[in-house]
């Protein structure tokens, strides 16, 4: 803010003076960016460019908001908040869309012919306000997500110490409506080896299913353990990767059912 001194003149030549004060508002993000949309862009989903500001004085159709993908101006629409469901069908992200510029502009009473950039991510502008400049954004592959089976049981004999899950299934999202398989799915298991199990492997079936195997590798570890073994809940993490560098995760739970293992222990030694 400032003060501003006015003078003004009679007919007589008699001044009078006033002072105001003059408040400059700046625009400023009402959020952090990190938890705005504009910096995120998935494979096979719309990109919305939408920002949020705190100007309760600057309207919202003074703002000009432009996207840019590769070199092709895909967007540009007054205000800065926008619907997923009208974004128009040219915002939607591929792997070939390349780096996505965004920029922001105020538009001083509304003036489209004076633009002033305030936040952006192309590196060929600079903003008005500096620190709303950030990093050109990348076109990412969407995560695979896990919709398969959360639970199954491990039934445990001296004739069965193995057992195959056939309830795995993970896919990803590659396009409009078009989903793919995975490229492998890691199991990890913390507790396996204390109880005398062996990590746990997942072996592709299909395009989307998986089946999970464990087995016992140590017999006498389950023996000994096996009172306090058995109806044990044992979970398994899958890491699912797919396309681009972000996995996605899930986590299975394994029920341990022991069957007379003291009996037939007793059996063999008769």
């Amino acid at each position: 803010s400032a003060d501003v001194v006015l003078t003004a003149k009679n007919s007589a030549g008699k001044a009078a003076q006033d002072t105001k004060k003059l408040i400059v508002e700046k625009p400023q993000l009402a959020v952090e960016a990190r938890r705005l949309p504009f910096l995120v862009a998935r494979i096979g989903s719309y990109y919305n460019p939408t920002t949020e500001w705190t100007s309760l004085i600057i309207p919202e159709e003074h703002y000009l908001t432009v996207v840019r993908f590769g070199d092709k101006e895909v967007f540009m629409r007054r205000g800065t908040r926008f619907q997923l469901s009208v974004l128009p069908e040219v915002l939607r992200v591929e792997a070939t869309t390349g780096e996505i510029r965004t920029t922001v502009y105020w538009l001083p009473g509304g003036d489209r012919s004076k633009p002033v950039p305030i936040l952006t991510t192309d590196p060929a502008v600079t903003p008005v306000v500096a620190e709303y400049k950030f990093a050109v954004v990348s076109a990412q592959w969407v995560s695979p997500v896990y919709d398969g089976t959360y639970d199954f049981e491990f039934p445990i004999t001296r004739s069965n110490r193995a057992v195959e899950f056939d309830g795995i299934v993970a896919k990803q999202v590659v396009g409009p409506e078009q989903e793919a398989g995975l490229q492998s799915i890691d199991a990890l298991c913390s507790d396996c080896n204390a109880w005398g199990f062996g990590r746990p492997r997942a072996q592709q079936i299909d395009e989307f299913r998986w089946r999970l195997y464990v087995e016992v590798i140590d017999w006498n570890r389950v023996v000994a353990r096996q009172d306090e073994l058995d109806g044990q809940r044992i979970d398994i993490d899958l890491v699912l990767q797919g396309r681009g560098k972000e996995p996605g995760y899930a986590t299975v739970e394994m029920t341990v059912r022991l069957d007379d293992l003291e009996e037939k222990e007793e059996e063999e030694r008769e």
